[in-house]
């Protein structure tokens, strides 16, 4: 693309957009919120597919997990979650954060799940189990 020209608008969170993310193909993007919900759009539409809601506190983060229709968030509530983009279901959550969580990433494969908090701290979990693994204190 050699312009600047808006292409299309994505309306539908009530608060401030933290965080969004491509599928792999550039098919969707996810967008997490202070709305405390992650949204679905159709990139080439513009059209919302789904919401996600109900989390605790804000989404901070979101990351589609290699090619598939699977995502991953962290949320101000202290929980990394995991749901299917397509269907909104949650099918694993990440518990034993410390702080309110700010960023989230994952292997393509989904074997690790690593999260940081506002108290300085890395948490890295089993992303197949949910398992916790180590905990990176930064500053020691």
């Amino acid at each position: 693309m050699t312009s600047s020209q808006l292409l299309r608008r994505l309306e539908g969170h009530t608060n401030y957009v933290l965080g969004l993310a491509w599928k792999g193909d550039g098919s969707t993007l996810v967008s997490a919120a202070a709305d405390n919900s992650i949204k679905v759009w159709n990139s080439e539409t513009g059209d919302q597919d789904r919401t996600i809601p109900n989390f605790g506190k804000h989404v901070t983060a979101v990351r589609y997990i290699g090619e598939s229709d699977n995502i991953v968030s962290s949320c101000g509530d202290r929980l990394v979650r995991m749901h299917t983009a397509t269907n909104g279901g949650n099918f694993r959550n990440f518990g034993g954060a410390t702080g309110w969580l700010h960023c989230v990433d994952i292997t393509p494969d989904s074997n690790l799940v690593a999260a940081g908090t506002a108290d300085g701290n890395v948490f890295l979990w089993n992303g197949n189990n949910g398992q916790a693994l180590k905990t990176l204190t930064i500053g020691e």
